[in-house]
């Protein structure tokens, strides 16, 4: 009678109990003098389960950032690119409108009453740069943390504002107000360039899920299209002051193409809206969404750190190495309208236009061969020969320039070569040696940072080596001399680089600035999450020795800078 009793109750209690209904527990073990212990067991075996699980959720969101978005059909990936490639219209028409501009910004713009001279222009074409000297350290972390789209929009913002500013201080010959445009525009510039890069990473690189990526080809594009806002800078400024009779309406309409470039801007954000979850690029932050301001300060502090110590060496060894080589090309490019003019011309209307058109050659031919060299890199590798080749290049070209009377269309077309192969082989290594989409922003961050800094310390030391050649005595044809041994040295220096890259690539980077990207997808399935190269991890003396130097370069900037913008001019731009 007992057993029956018993197993009457039994099932009565697996109809009735809610623990059994939900099978937390089965019937059996309510009955069972361990139950409390196989009720712990159960629990941890959950806990542990639920561990793993999440795991190898984390692995499986690790491995869709590596992956990217390069598996898209074509159609979203053209929505992307056709509203991406024009967020830099306005900014990038500006600095290229401003070298054609020089002959008359000097006779037209003053600072505290005196007309400004070499040092001053080298502080206003530095202008837009001194700010991101520091910033792009903190916003490449910013959009590897919050997402492209939205920081785009407010750099959009900032560029269109800053050309306002810049446009107002031009009509009224403030100089004052032009650097403070300039700074404004800056704020956006290189940022904004940056989230482009970060999109084309996400949509274009290969991946092993989705095979061979066409990153080379699209940031080719990006750099060709650029040349077209370059070209339309250089071009349209001199007719348009000829036409009007006031030189300050070519900046005027750069603030009309950045208002344009900040609608497209607002059109992609909200584009990405849209998306399904699995196209959108990763955010480092998702799951901290809620929280308090100061929290979000500490987090992103924190999070800064954490993307700068897991950069891998052979990234702070490729901008060490290149330290003030882009700013030895910029010196020479914001200099290249006014020395044809000073050394080949008149001062007058028609010497500036025609020395214009000349210069437009720098901009003209890169935008068909950029986006050659970028598929070339995709399909032939080699990334680091480029970079020798490119140096020679700009030799040729500054010799010519400056220390012949060679007609100027030859050095302007080894300058144009030159400048087709000049940011493309850094731009397509960078997501090669830096794997991780979550560090892609923060790696472009660093290295804007850099050329930054070094573009501001040589457009200042430039005007101001232009300004101590004429108070030496040398006449106005050769007040460009000790400028040009300065970026010649620099050009000289790179010329051996490739050589150097060879070797490192060979031993330490694994090979992949030299592969095909056939090659490097599969060397990567082969690899799965080891680096490519000893050199292709972090390692902490090669994090130290590039904070430091960061900090050294951006103070001399500040500096050089500082120092020359508050001093006042010496010489008249007549004399200088």
């Amino acid at each position: 009678m007992s057993i029956e009793f018993a197993m009457r109750n039994k099932r009565k209690l697996s109809r009735e109990s809610p623990l059994a209904r939900r099978g937390a527990v089965s019937p059996n073990l309510l009955f069972m003098p361990s139950s409390h212990t196989s009720i712990d067991e159960d629990a941890k075996s959950t806990t542990k389960h639920s561990e793993t699980a999440s795991i190898d959720g984390k692995k499986e969101d690790d491995q869709n950032v590596m992956i990217g978005a390069v598996g898209a059909t074509w159609k979203e990936k053209l929505t992307v690119v056709l509203t991406t490639l024009f967020l830099t219209f306005g900014a990038n028409y500006t600095l290229a409108a401003l070298p054609v501009l020089k002959p008359v910004i000097l006779k037209n713009t003053y600072y505290r009453g005196h007309l400004i001279d070499n040092a001053k222009y080298g502080v206003m074409t530095s202008a837009s740069n001194l700010i991101n000297t520091v910033l792009p350290l903190f916003s490449g972390v910013l959009v590897d943390v919050y997402g492209p789209s939205y920081i785009a929009l407010f750099c959009s913002t900032c560029i269109a504002v800053g050309n306002l500013v810049l446009s107002l201080g031009a009509s009224r010959g403030e100089f004052n107000m032009i650097n403070g445009g300039e700074i404004l525009m800056g704020i956006g510039n290189v940022t904004i360039h940056m989230c482009q890069l970060k999109i084309y990473a996400h949509w274009f690189r290969g991946s092993t899920v989705d095979g061979p990526g066409l990153l080379g080809l699209v940031t080719g594009f990006d750099v060709a299209i650029g040349r077209v806002f370059g070209l339309m800078g250089a071009l349209i400024p001199a007719p348009l002051m000829e036409a009007t009779g006031k030189w300050y309406w070519g900046l005027w309409l750069g603030f009309i193409f950045s208002i344009f470039a900040w609608v497209l801007c607002l059109v992609y954000v909200l584009h990405e809206r849209t998306l399904p979850a699995s196209r959108k690029i990763a955010q480092s932050m998702l799951h901290r969404r809620c929280m308090s301001p100061w929290q979000h300060v500490t987090a992103f502090l924190g999070q800064f750190w954490d993307h700068v110590v897991q950069v891998p060496a052979a990234f702070w060894i490729l901008i060490l190495v290149q330290l003030l080589q882009t700013g030895a090309v910029a010196t020479y490019e914001s200099n290249t309208v006014d020395m044809m003019v000073v050394t080949r011309g008149e001062d007058n209307v028609a010497s500036l236009k025609s020395a214009a058109y000349k210069y437009s050659m720098h901009y003209a031919i890169p935008i068909v061969l950029t986006p050659i060299v970028g598929l070339g890199f995709d399909k032939l590798g080699y990334r680091n020969a480029a970079i020798s080749v490119c140096a020679c290049f700009y030799i040729v070209a500054m010799s010519l320039m400056g220390f012949s009377q060679v007609h100027p269309v030859v050095p302007m077309l080894f300058d144009a070569f030159g400048y087709t192969l000049n940011s493309v082989p850094f731009l397509a290594t960078v997501p090669l040696l830096v794997r991780r989409q979550t560090l892609m922003g923060s790696a472009h961050g660093i290295l804007k940072a850099f050329n930054a800094s070094g573009e501001t310390i040589m457009q200042v030391a430039g005007g101001s080596l232009q300004d101590r050649a004429v108070r030496h005595g040398k006449p106005m044809r050769e007040k460009y001399d000790y400028m040009l041994y300065l970026v010649l040295t620099f050009k000289g220096l790179e010329a051996l680089y490739g050589g150097l890259y060879h070797a490192l690539d060979r031993r330490y980077f694994g090979g992949v600035m030299r592969m095909t990207e056939k090659q490097r997808v599969k060397k990567e399935a082969e690899l799965g999450e080891q680096s490519y190269g000893s050199l292709c991890r972090p390692h902490a003396f090669w994090t130290v020795l590039g904070c430091a130097t960061s900090v050294l370069i951006v103070a001399a900037a500040y500096g050089v800078f500082i120092h020359f913008w508050i001093t006042n001019p010496d010489e008249k731009p007549g004399t200088a």
